[in-house]
């Protein structure tokens, strides 16, 4: 009898055993191999002074090689200023629109939101390739149309080749709508009963958005103003095609001309990036701080939502919105598919300028055909990939007592921490460094992985901030009434958290069809994307606009075509979520 007894206590320590510690330690484990193992060897390449068959030696000589580049000064003043101006310029613009949208009674606000979800999904390149139909000079739609009609009427200052003309294309290439679309999903999930009790307490509409609704927002505003930040400093395509023609380097295209130069300077590229990443974690670190002190939990049982009524100003903010919205689709639209259509892109006014032939070389093109299987796998198993790995890692650091939930959050900030190329050089080191890992190199299981550490800072932490404004209540609530942890995720904090998981797999899907500078050095020519072929069409010896722009073609549709479908599935989710929400109460 007794050692019966003493055989149920140990089954019932072993069935009690606590998986949960050693789970988050293996993830733990596992997201700071793939992002700091790539880090490693940045830094090491920056330090080490050793010849190519000598052992690590440490040192500072590829730092003063790399500030003796008489290109280096000016491509920071250009960094800084640029990101800057987009960064002031895109919250002044994205958050008054998203509080109309999301908290107003504006006319047809689910397909202005829409419609900037279209604006999201535009490839940067279409972007760029758009307003160089219309702005570039002297070939420009628009610039031909004045010189037409007032011949001697000076149109350079239009010309978008040039700083301003960099600041505006970043603007309508997804820096606005990105801001736009996560800040929405903020605005949309807060209590109005706050924003009714001020203002009859006497607030004004302004002053509610100002003191009560951009503070409940301080997380996520957090969270983008680093990611704005970060990502200005690392922007590439934009600069490359708009700015080399005149000269302006910024620090990201600096480091790729670096490790394009014969032969390749990659210990002074690796220098510089170490001095970015010196800049960046501190305000990595600051951002995490901020955050961890001001969590606002805005979804409750008890939350009401309600529009604030614009009155008379309905009509005028619909158009303000609208016009935003048409800046930043139908230009990039119009402009590359007429682009793509012509003889010669800028020619006008010659006999017959329209023609279908660049659609008939490109789409015959085994290049291209390859490189458009290789975008629609790589952006669905990234999409899939990034919004479960986001999610797991994104729970870890809020709703569990995870020692190392510090590290962990520090950790998936890294891979915006350098430049794209950079990293990508990082990975590339790595992975051929080790024999084991070496046939990996070149293949879609590689770009796979690298396009969901790519995703990892904003992936995260669009996740963590939608899991703070959870209220742990309805956790609670579920496990009073008998439900395990594991459904209690399934059935309360996925279905409210489903609208941003699927933004997180659209958004990989869409850096999977538009990422330029973190697979330029990991791609072969049997895994080549569209946007590396759109961009080599642009860039390229054999430089061909309208080819590159039959291409973005291809590519935008492939995004909106997704983003339709994907959206009204989301709709269909966030419908069910909003069911689980009220059955909660």
């Amino acid at each position: 009898m007794a050692q019966q007894q003493a055989l149920n206590v140990s089954r019932t320590r072993v069935n009690r055993t606590n998986w949960a510690p050693i789970i988050q330690t293996a993830l733990f484990v596992f997201v700071a191999l793939i992002i700091v193992a790539p880090l490693s060897m940045v830094l090491l390449g920056g330090f080490n002074d050793a010849g190519p068959f000598e052992a690590f030696r440490f040192g500072f000589s590829h730092w003063s090689e790399a500030w003796r580049d008489g290109d280096v000064g000016a491509a920071l003043q250009n960094t800084f200023t640029i990101t800057a101006l987009r960064g002031v310029l895109g919250f002044a613009i994205a958050i008054p629109l998203a509080w109309l949208v999301a908290r107003t009674n504006v006319p047809g606000a689910r397909y202005l939101e829409f419609g900037f979800w279209i604006a999201f999904f535009m490839p940067p390149l279409a972007s760029v390739q758009g307003w160089i139909f219309l702005l570039g000079y002297p070939r420009g739609l628009l610039h031909q149309l004045i010189l037409h009609t007032f011949p001697d009427f000076d149109t350079s200052w239009m010309d978008i080749y040039s700083y301003w003309g960099i600041v505006l294309v970043h603007l309508m290439a997804q820096n606005v709508s990105a801001l736009f679309v996560l800040l929405v999903i903020s605005f949309r999930k807060m209590d109005s009963s706050l924003e009714e009790a001020a203002r009859i307490s006497g607030a004004t509409k302004w002053r509610t958005l100002r003191q009560i609704v951009l503070p409940l927002s301080r997380p996520m505003i957090a969270m983008l103003v680093v990611l704005t930040v970060i990502r200005g400093m690392q922007s590439y395509e934009i600069e490359t095609v708009l700015g080399k023609p005149v000269n302006i380097n910024v620090f990201s295209t600096l480091i790729v001309n670096m490790i394009s130069d014969e032969p390749p300077r990659l210990a002074q590229a690796s220098a510089l990036s170490t001095f970015l990443m010196l800049i960046l974690v501190p305000l990595i670190l600051f951002q995490r701080i901020y955050v961890g002190r001001h969590q606002y939990a805005t979804v409750g049982s008890k939350m009401r939502t309600a529009a604030v009524d614009l009155k008379g100003w309905r009509w005028a903010a619909f158009a303000l919105v609208l016009v935003f919205v048409l800046l930043q689709t139908l230009i990039p639209l119009l402009g590359t598919l007429a682009a793509s259509l012509m003889k010669r892109s800028g020619f006008f006014f010659i006999d017959h300028p329209w023609t279908l032939k660049w659609w008939g070389a490109v789409l015959s093109n085994t290049s291209f055909l390859s490189s458009l299987k290789t975008t629609t796998m790589l952006g669905l198993w990234a999409g899939l990939g990034s919004a479960v790995a986001s999610f797991a890692v994104a729970y870890v650091m809020v709703r569990t007592k995870f020692r190392a939930r510090a590290a962990l959050d520090f950790v998936t900030w890294l891979p915006w921490a350098v430049p794209g190329a950079l990293l990508s050089f990082g990975v590339l080191s790595f992975v051929l460094s080790n024999p084991i890992s070496r046939d990996l190199h070149g293949t879609i299981f590689i770009l796979v992985l690298v396009m969901i550490m790519f995703r990892f800072p904003l992936g995260v932490h669009l996740l963590k901030s939608g899991l703070m404004q959870i209220n742990r209540e309805l956790e609670e609530a579920s496990l009073i009434c008998g439900a395990n942890r594991v459904k209690t995720q399934f059935r309360i904090i996925a279905p409210l958290l489903t609208p941003m998981m699927i933004a997180v797999a659209l958004m990989t899907f869409v850096a999977a069809v538009t990422e330029v500078s973190g697979v330029i050095l990991l791609a072969s020519t049997n895994t080549q994307t569209l946007s590396l072929l759109s961009l080599g069409y642009l860039t390229g010896r054999d430089a061909s606009t309208e080819a590159a722009a039959v291409v973005t073609c291809v590519m935008v549709m492939l995004s909106i075509g997704v983003a339709l479908i994907s959206r009204a599935f989301g709709i269909r989710l966030g419908e069910a979520s909003a069911g689980a929400e009220a059955r909660a109460h």
